[in-house]
């Protein structure tokens, strides 16, 4: 990774030259401005009581002269709106490409701190939105991990970097766009249901295995009008409805179960869904059709990987 450090300096920003910069040199990823810490930061510049942290700005290789404004927007804006000039300290860096600017930026945890989603948001290379890149990460993480508990995961560094969560979010990318697609008609309450970190680990292992089937049945799923009573989808979604009560993080584990004792249903071609040892978390979970067997914690989910049907 390239980083050069260019200069450092304290300069006096008037409320002109404020706006300037903020007009001027704004970063396309940044978080949006927050007005009440924006009031709470001019208020403490009236008061005297404001204590000037670094800003940073910075440019790329390729255009050494243009920089952008990583830290210190709410700032600049609160010089604005209390119209009073600050000494403020400016640290110039430069990086290779928007890349590197991006992962710059979202290791900048100084003033308010920034969420998961806009560091996520910072680093991605995709259109994706970022909430699903975040959820189909976690997901990502959880089925490597042999969908263990839920507490497990949070304590894994990867679960916490966005740099990792983007990189799970592509692996699983394909898989993940036939899960998208095919609930593209479902209704907002089904969506809500069903788009759950271990819901969407157990269909982004089953598209990535069984392709054709989970397609298949996420269609039926998400087109409403298929919803017959007694269908596969019904059964589904009638399951997840008055079955199951959990669901949050400390139930994903459970959650998992439940949905992949659906989805054997459905591989099977039976017409009546039995659960069983939904809650058993020390059990290695069955997936038919895949590499989780039920008695290999951790299989392999990576190798060999088959093309996805059309």
């Amino acid at each position: 990774m390239f980083r050069k450090f260019i200069r450092e300096s304290e300069e006096l920003v008037d409320p002109d030259r404020a706006g300037k910069i903020l007009a001027n040199c704004a970063y396309d990823r940044q978080r949006n401005l927050a007005r009440m810490h924006v009031r709470f930061l001019a208020d403490m510049m009236r008061s005297g009581k404001f204590i000037p942290c670094e800003l940073q700005l910075c440019s790329t290789r390729s255009d050494p002269d243009t920089f952008v404004l990583l830290d210190g927007q709410h700032r600049l804006a609160a010089i604005v709106e209390c119209q009073i000039p600050q000494l403020l300290r400016f640290c110039y860096l430069q990086v290779q490409d928007m890349k590197e600017m991006g992962e710059l930026y979202a290791s900048i945890d100084s003033g308010r701190l920034r969420s998961l989603n806009q560091r996520i948001h910072a680093v991605k290379s995709t259109q994706a939105p970022t909430s699903d890149i975040a959820l189909v990460g976690a997901a990502a993480l959880f089925v490597e991990q042999g969908f263990v508990s839920a507490h497990i995961i949070r304590n894994d560094i990867k679960f916490r970097s966005p740099i990792d969560r983007v990189a799970l979010f592509e692996e699983w990318h394909d898989e993940y766009c036939v899960i998208k697609e095919s609930l593209a008609g479902a209704s907002h309450g089904i969506s809500k249901l069903f788009w759950r970190t271990a819901g969407v680990a157990v269909f982004l292992v089953a598209s990535r295995f069984q392709a054709v089937r989970a397609r298949e049945l996420l269609c039926q799923i998400g087109d409403n009008d298929m919803l017959i009573k007694q269908s596969p989808s019904w059964q589904f979604i009638n399951n997840l409805n008055t079955k199951f009560r959990g669901g949050g993080r400390g139930h994903w584990a459970s959650y998992a179960r439940f949905v992949a004792t659906i989805w054997n249903a459905h591989y099977q071609g039976k017409d009546q869904i039995i659960v069983l040892n939904a809650r058993r978390e020390d059990l290695p979970i069955e997936l038919m059709g895949t590499p989780f067997d039920g008695k290999t914690e951790q299989p392999d989910v990576k190798s060999p990987r088959p093309v996805l049907s059309k």
